[in-house]
């Protein structure tokens, strides 16, 4: 069986919107993790993630809010997607660009979460 190619409902507004998704650039060094976001507006449709959506992530994420988020443009493992005020962080990516997609799925990441931590001080 053959899948629809689905590009034409990102040219539609009532399917589609535009997202900000911050990606994740930095590098590791001596001193420790040097990161930053650049922010991007992406085309994107979003909806609500399906119960069998939410087996895909991990078990310790699966009862974290989440969204499915369906981009032309490939998104990686960690950008940050601001979507009604919230922020989602990409955990799965699937690559169905044959079909017009990527499809991606974003857990709710917390404001005081850092990219890397220096951890616990053991005294």
């Amino acid at each position: 069986m053959s899948l629809i190619n689905q590009y034409p409902r990102f040219i539609n507004s009532k399917f589609s919107q535009i997202v900000t998704v911050k990606h994740l650039q930095g590098e590791h060094s001596s001193d420790g993790f040097g990161a930053s976001y650049t922010d991007e507006s992406v085309t994107a449709i979003v909806m609500p993630t399906s119960p069998n959506d939410v087996l895909l992530l991990p078990e310790g994420e699966r009862f974290i809010p989440s969204i499915k988020i369906y981009t032309i443009k490939p998104l990686k493992i960690g950008d940050l997607v601001i979507y009604e005020g919230e922020t989602y962080k990409i955990k799965t990516v699937a690559n169905w660009g044959k079909y017009g997609y990527h499809n991606n799925i974003g857990v709710r990441h917390s404001q005081t979460a850092k990219v890397d931590s220096t951890g616990f001080t053991v005294t």
